[in-house]
């Protein structure tokens, strides 16, 4: 990965995975080979990435990395609740008044913006009383 040989670092993950159950419990693994698959796709997450980051977060919720992927993913993909949704998972993890802190936040009122904006009509509305 750090020589930008994405596609041969995405297969020495995903042979460190079938051989090692260790490694296999490892969320960062996972969320590693998803971002060098990712990077294979010039950056985009779709499909297997997306599939790694599932893993991920099967094996931790919480894991910081696979939130930050899982909200990426989603917002590529026009989701944008459920990228806000993960990127608040991952803001409760941060502390207040930090440089990443007010980037994520402005990154979520983003997503919900978008996510209002691609209501329906009808749905966007709000019933009166």
């Amino acid at each position: 990965m750090a020589e930008d040989r994405f596609a041969e670092a995405a297969a020495n993950f995903a042979r460190a995975l079938e051989v090692a159950p260790k490694v296999a419990r490892d969320a960062d693994i996972w969320c590693e080979y998803a971002d060098a698959l990712g990077m294979t796709q010039g950056g985009a997450l779709a499909g297997k990435p997306t599939e790694l980051i599932g893993r991920a977060l099967a094996i931790d919720g919480r894991n910081a990395k696979a939130l930050e992927m899982a909200g990426s993913a989603a917002y590529e993909r026009s989701d944008f609740r459920m990228a806000a949704s993960y990127w608040k998972d991952l803001l409760a993890q941060m502390p207040p008044g930090t440089p990443a802190y007010a980037e994520l936040a402005t990154a979520i009122q983003r997503a919900e913006r978008r996510a209002a904006l691609s209501l329906p009509p009808a749905a966007a509305a709000t019933p009166d009383g």
